[in-house]
């Protein structure tokens, strides 16, 4: 489950209609309340997500599992931190280990 909260028509209407901000943080914390999505409290912050709204799209899920997978390979592309990834040959996965060392900025 993502920590972000999804945008909705509701939500929308009620950030188009503000004036400054303010109003449109007091206005979304009342409505966030009011879905029970968040509990207002006196604190720094001011409200704590309880759960995330209803969504009518499900959340998009990966294109293959590690049961799946035929092929695995355990990566250490930074001191301790480790990768396992998965894929159907070791072709597959040289080009998703190639990925993330381009991601972390090496080779």
């Amino acid at each position: 489950m993502s920590e972000f909260l999804r945008s909705n028509p509701k939500l929308d209407a009620l950030v188009n209609a503000s004036t400054n901000f303010e109003a449109m943080r007091e206005q979304m914390k009342t409505s966030l309340a009011n879905d029970g999505v968040i509990a207002r409290e006196r604190s720094e912050y001011g409200a704590t997500l309880l759960r995330q709204p209803e969504t009518d799209a499900p959340e998009p899920r990966a294109p293959q599992t590690q049961e799946q997978a035929t092929h695995f390979r355990k990566i250490y592309p930074s001191g301790n931190d480790e990768y396992t990834i998965y894929g159907y040959s070791q072709n597959d996965l040289d080009l998703k280990e190639a990925a993330i060392r381009q991601a972390l900025g090496q080779r």
